[in-house]
């Protein structure tokens, strides 16, 4: 009865210990994600500042998201990009078409190509987010205006990115099973408004703070790991 109780204490050690491995490399893994976001989206915000000077965009590395505010891109109330919003959004592109390459992989053979050394970390989603303020929109009598509206900019917006530079819609998050497109579109209406650093949504009481949540935002998703490529000691 001991040999059989030290037996089973030894295979509850041993099965401790795997699943004490098994967990730090997931956290391993998901904290390397993290710092891999945060360094392209710190090269992101360092090309747009050079090629786009004078436009507010707003990147916050912890959320992962490279943020456009409505006036760069949209008039009021309006789902077709103005003539600055197409400028902008094709200096974009020209941007993540240099950037992206090294956190994906193209479907074509002669697509977008990693210029130096390629991340070990990928892009699972590149997010195309529309975003409205709470105010309804005028003569809507369905109450989904703003969500209508903000879904046919994020689409907009998408298509601006894919017209100017073909290669980004090629680009997958690199799975070498199941391989995925990496651009996305969601439009949120006023749903998911702004939020201070504690989570609290920002006010919308007057037409600057207002137009803190009318925006596009580009949110970037980064490959969790999967339990057996974990266990092989797998980057993806």
């Amino acid at each position: 009865m001991s040999d059989m109780l030290v037996g089973l204490l030894f295979v509850f050690v041993i099965l401790l210990v795997y699943f004490a491995i098994t967990f730090k490399q997931k956290e391993d893994y998901l904290v390397g994600a993290g710092e891999a976001r945060k360094k392209l989206l710190k090269q992101l915000e360092k090309d747009i500042e050079q090629k786009l000077p004078g436009v507010d965009v707003v990147i916050n590395r912890e959320t992962g998201i490279l943020r456009l505010p409505e006036e760069v891109l949209f008039e009021s109330n309006e789902y077709e990009l103005s003539p600055r919003g197409q400028a902008a959004i094709k200096t974009v592109a020209a941007i993540l078409a240099s950037r992206l390459p090294c956190y994906t992989k193209s479907t074509e053979p002669n697509g977008l190509q990693c210029v130096g050394p390629e991340e070990s970390h990928r892009i699972d989603t590149l997010l195309v987010e529309g975003h409205t303020d709470a105010d309804p929109i005028r003569g809507d009598l369905t109450g989904l205006g703003n969500l209508d509206l903000s879904a046919r900019r994020a689409t907009r917006t998408y298509l601006a990115l894919t017209q100017a530079q073909p290669g980004l819609d090629k680009l997958t998050n690199g799975d070498s099973v199941y391989p995925t497109p990496v651009l996305g579109v969601a439009g949120y209406g006023p749903h998911r408004p702004v939020s201070d650093d504690a989570g609290r949504p920002l006010p919308q009481n007057t037409a600057p703070q207002k137009a803190l949540h009318r925006r596009i935002d580009l949110r970037f998703i980064m490959v969790t790991p999967k339990r057996d490529a974990v266990q092989r000691g797998s980057k993806i």
